[in-house]
């Protein structure tokens, strides 16, 4: 009898059923890792946060020898020629007319001041006409005359040169003028952002970081 007593005492003082362990704390998961409306037949879709794409690159001011540039210059030298031509015929008639006094010094000074007049009016109206074309550039105006007038005087020497096929001075006048006023309205630094620097400043401000995202620090869109 005192063995089977001691048997159910054993048996008594023995451990009970094993405690179940306290639940984990459950980890919002729907903060970080939203889950949006299962599709027919399908599991629940997890909504990762979208990485934006950058934008479209802003259009940057074209460079020389845009199609209006070159025809505004082409325009305004050719307007040029035919105000020296205006003045020079002009001027003849005056001398026909004895308004002004057929002499030598008459002649010279004459002769000087159709030289200035084709040395400006054609480089300065084909610079304003290019400008008025081809819009500004990063240049300024008073370098475009300066590569004007080279131009001017080159296609004069070509002319002199070209003598007598005087026809040769046109295209000269044509090509050097218009080159010289698109290459110096836009001879400067254009003040561009670099390509590389555009697209990572776009990237950085596109997103938040991947490793926030998942700790749920930040609200991702769903």
């Amino acid at each position: 009898m005192f063995p089977f007593a001691l048997v159910l005492h054993l048996v008594a003082a023995g451990p009970g059923p094993a405690e179940a362990a306290p639940p984990l704390p459950a980890v919002e998961l729907a903060a970080a890792f939203p889950v949006g409306a299962a599709p027919a037949g399908g599991a629940p879709q997890l909504a990762l946060p979208s990485v934006g794409l950058p934008g479209p690159q802003p259009r940057l001011a074209g460079g020389p020898f845009g199609f209006a540039e070159l025809a505004g210059a082409s325009l305004g030298a050719l307007a040029g020629d035919g105000l020296v031509l205006g003045i020079g015929y002009g001027a003849l008639q005056l001398f026909a007319h004895d308004v002004i006094t057929p002499t030598a010094d008459n002649f010279r000074r004459t002769a000087l001041l159709l030289a200035g007049t084709a040395l400006v009016l054609p480089p300065l109206l084909a610079v304003v006409g290019a400008r008025l074309l081809g819009g500004r550039g990063a240049g300024g105006f008073w370098k475009a005359m300066l590569l004007a007038s080279a131009g001017q005087v080159a296609a004069l020497l070509t002319g002199y040169w070209a003598s007598p096929h005087l026809w040769a001075f046109v295209p000269a006048q044509l090509a050097a003028l218009s080159a010289g006023a698109s290459v110096g309205l836009h001879w400067g630094p254009s003040g561009r952002r670099p390509q590389a620097g555009l697209e990572a400043s776009r990237m950085e401000r596109a997103a938040p970081p991947l490793a926030l995202a998942l700790s749920g620090g930040c609200p991702v869109d769903g």
